[in-house]
């Protein structure tokens, strides 16, 4: 009979902290700026790579370094982290050189 069964419960959204919204995207970004500075072929620039993220996240060029984790790209950089593992971590932007 049309109707009859009923639907599945809901589950609560998930609450996200502020603090873990900010973690994830300084993350995110850090991840981002590695790939543009060590992967990304032709090499670009400083400027270059702060214009391509502030398109990416829409935030204005000047307030992008503040995002980027330093630890976290020397990290990446250390362990000679390639495109395959960044797109596991972030499937939803493009790693392709």
């Amino acid at each position: 009979m049309k109707g009859a069964q009923s639907l599945p419960k809901r589950q609560p959204p998930t609450r996200v902290t502020p603090a873990e919204l900010r973690r994830r995207r300084i993350e995110l970004i850090s991840h981002r700026y590695y790939f543009y500075q060590y992967l990304y072929s032709p090499a670009l620039s400083y400027d270059a790579i702060m214009l391509r993220l502030e398109s990416e996240f829409h935030s204005k060029a000047e307030f992008m370094f503040r995002f980027v984790d330093a630890d976290i790209v020397t990290r990446l950089r250390n362990d000679n982290t390639q495109n395959g593992a960044l797109q596991s971590l972030f499937p939803h932007l493009n790693w392709q050189i």
